[in-house]
C-alpha cells in the first residue's frame, strides 16, 4: 500500500484527514496520519525493503465507537494495526491511535 491509497483509503472516512498536521484547527472527529518510524533494509549493497511504521490517529469529542468503527472498517480491509486511546485533558478530546507498518 502507498502512502496515497492510504489516505485515500481515510478519506472514506468523511472525516477531514492531513499527513503530519492541519494547516487550520480542526473540530473534532479529524484524523492526522504519520510515519513514525522508517526502516530500510539493504540486500547486495542496494536498498531492499523499506519499512515504515505509521500512525493513524483519530481525534473525537466524546467516546464515539461509531467514529472508532468507521476507521477500523477501512484499515480492516487493509492491514492488522494495534489501536490505543487516552484522554487529553487540556484539548477535552480523546484520542485514539492505530499504528501499524505500510
Amino acid at each position: 500500500m502507498t502512502e496515497k491509497e492510504l489516505y485515500n483509503a481515510l478519506r472514506k472516512t468523511h472525516f477531514p484527514v492531513a499527513r503530519n498536521a492541519f494547516e487550520e484547527r480542526q473540530s473534532p472527529p479529524y484524523v492526522i496520519y504519520t510515519d513514525i518510524d522508517y526502516k530500510t533494509v539493504a540486500a547486495s549493497s542496494k536498498q531492499a525493503l523499506i519499512q515504515h511504521t505509521v500512525c493513524i490517529e483519530l481525534y473525537i469529542n466524546r467516546n464515539d465507537v461509531t467514529a472508532e468503527g468507521r476507521i477500523e472498517s477501512v484499515l480492516n480491509e487493509l492491514t492488522t494495526y494495534s489501536k490505543s486511546k487516552s484522554y487529553i485533558s487540556e484539548e477535552k478530546v480523546y484520542l485514539i491511535r492505530y499504528e501499524f507498518e505500510l
